[in-house]
């Protein structure tokens, strides 16, 4: 482990000024004993931050950089891990992005509830409602596309909470309608919800299975279709033999994140494999050869 990468983390543990005072204390004590243990100069560090303060993304920021050196180390320096200290914080902070990132860096402690967070719940749970989907399944997507960063924006172009592509969320605007629609509105997470989850309820109904309609949401409804089996298929299966590692990457998350959601939302454990289905075989399917009306 680098000086630097110590001296970063207690700076990052000292300049949690902003943020609740039980924690900025608990995880100031930690970095301040780590670092002066490993380096007597560190006081000096510390000393001469206790007079300034950061924004609070910024002090987190500079504390996740340095909190997994240290936890490499705990046996000598750090007995305590950090990071699930930093979840809720990040919470908190209206940042769920972060609180997942830093709840995936954790090893032997696991808040799930930090990890499969519930942003924008009610704007949520109306447009599943209106469109008749798995409130779980949206915000497994949500989470897999943006982790819930209301303005990511994506190279080729897809933006929002739901990575609406721009002729995408032309289309379903024309479809809903949403008035005087403008590109701009898709960083709005409640327009970028009610648009995504119509148009995931349009390819749902065109493809007539969860697991098409995941694919087809990440590689376009054609490509779904043309994966199939010419046979029925076990929806794990068919999930398998996707050919674009990107596409099958993305719905075996989407569906793990979905069991983990329904599970939360609900209480209840649901069985995977029931929500993987079977996907219908391309044989004595009519609709295969008319064209989708989708984007």
């Amino acid at each position: 482990m680098q000086r630097q990468e110590v001296l970063l983390a207690v700076f990052g543990f000292a300049s949690l000024k902003s943020q609740s005072r039980s924690f900025r204390f608990k995880l100031e004590a930690l970095g301040r004993q780590a670092c002066n243990l490993a380096f007597p100069e560190a006081r000096q560090v510390t000393d001469q931050i206790d007079s300034c303060s950061l924004l609070p993304t910024v002090a987190l920021n500079l504390l996740i950089a340095g909190a997994s050196c240290l936890h490499n180390i705990r046996q000598i320096l750090l007995p305590v891990n950090p990071l699930p200290l930093l979840e809720p914080m990040y919470c908190q902070s209206n940042e769920p992005d972060r609180a997942i990132n830093t709840a995936d860096k954790t090893v032997e402690l696991h808040d799930l509830g930090q990890r499969y967070p519930v942003p924008h719940r009610d704007a949520l749970a109306a447009s599943a409602r209106q469109w008749s989907l798995d409130e779980a399944m949206v915000y497994s997507i949500i989470r897999q596309e943006s982790r819930f960063m209301p303005e990511a924006r994506s190279r080729v172009g897809a933006t929002g909470l739901m990575q609406l592509m721009p002729a995408t969320a032309k289309w379903v605007a024309r479809q809903i309608p949403v008035q005087n629609y403008r590109p701009e509105m898709l960083v709005q997470p409640e327009v970028n919800i009610h648009m995504g989850t119509y148009y995931f309820h349009r390819v749902l109904a065109e493809l007539g299975h969860p697991l098409l309609a995941t694919a087809a949401y990440n590689a376009g409804p054609g490509r779904a279709r043309r994966w199939r089996d010419e046979r029925a298929l076990e929806g794990a299966i068919y999930a398998e033999t996707i050919p674009f590692n990107e596409t099958r990457d993305y719905v075996k998350k989407v569906f793990a994140n979905a069991w983990f959601y329904r599970h939360r939302l609900t209480g209840k454990t649901a069985s995977l494999r029931a929500m993987l289905g079977s996907v219908p075989g391309r044989a004595g399917d009519a609709s295969a050869s008319v064209a989708s009306i989708l984007p």
